[in-house]
């Protein structure tokens, strides 16, 4: 029943089809590349795919972020693909699924998703974590070829291995995005599937703010991207060391100080009824020049 809403969308194949590009693009990047002689013996136990040169991947466990996900079809296909691929789970921490779309009665029609099949995912990892543990499974359905040479095997290879978390009304063109993804532990994998407009800008702005020791990996498929006719056309960031990032993100901040019309209170120590100007105050750098 959670997989309902997932599995009878209409663009499903379509959503499919586009993910595995990308897909295996990742795949390729982490050193695992599916074999033919593989690929047939999927449906049978799980396997670990022989590993190829790749370029050069962080040794902290990745955490993977499906941008503008959608269903997050693409987060679905990783975890349950790392189920039969245990090089891919010791690589992937975790997948954070994001999109301006939220679940919950009080969301608007038009920002209201369902993302029912997230909880069988949940499932699926509380069931596997009894497995490994030696532990019964609660399952009352068995898988279908539990009854094969390894059933306990067999049983681990159709449950979710990765944890996927979701981020719902989450509107990445915030400067707070950036920092949620700057505070997250280790480095990121970024992945982005069917993204429109400037979406697709914003998402390359993403991964050059984060820098390359941060944000290694970017999986980039438009759907469309902006016209380049556009009067200024399209600004993408750049990467900022973090002294330039906190020196940008002050003056944001003061800017909005001034603008919020607020007073008595110094926008740089945040003193209420301080006893100076803001260009004297003691935080500042002790500078005799003028600033």
């Amino acid at each position: 029943r959670e997989w309902r809403s997932f599995l009878d969308g209409k663009n499903l194949l379509h959503e499919v089809e586009e993910c595995l590009v990308a897909l295996e693009t990742f795949l390729g990047w982490l050193g695992v590349s599916p074999s033919s002689e593989v690929r047939s013996q999927m449906h049978e136990l799980p396997v670990e795919l022989p590993v190829t040169p790749a370029a050069e991947v962080p040794p902290q466990a990745l955490t993977v972020i499906d941008l503008c996900c959608g269903k997050a079809t693409f987060s679905m296909l990783l975890t349950y693909l790392a189920a039969r691929l245990p090089l891919l789970r010791a690589k992937v921490a975790r997948v954070i699924m994001v999109d301006k779309m939220q679940e919950g009665a009080a969301v608007a029609p038009s920002d209201r998703v369902n993302w029912s099949h997230i909880s069988a995912t949940v499932a699926d990892l509380e069931e596997r974590g009894r497995l490994e543990n030696g532990e019964s499974p609660l399952s009352a359905e068995p898988a279908a070829d539990a009854a094969g040479p390894n059933p306990a095997a067999a049983a681990l290879a159709h449950l979710a291995a990765l944890p996927v978390s979701p981020w719902g009304g989450v509107n990445i063109h915030d400067e707070a995005f950036s920092d949620r993804l700057h505070a997250l532990p280790g480095p990121v994998a970024m992945v982005g599937v069917h993204l429109c407009k400037g979406l697709s800008p914003r998402c390359v702005g993403l991964f050059n703010g984060l820098g390359p020791a941060k944000a290694p990996f970017l999986s980039l498929a438009p759907c469309c991207l902006p016209r380049l006719a556009r009067e200024g056309g399209w600004t993408v960031a750049l990467y900022e060391p973090p002294a330039h990032r906190a020196a940008r993100k002050g003056r944001l901040e003061r800017r909005a100080w001034c603008a919020s019309g607020l007073k008595g209170v110094c926008p740089v120590c945040g003193v209420p009824d301080a006893p100076h100007r803001m260009g004297a105050c003691p935080e500042l750098p002790a500078d005799p020049g003028p600033r």
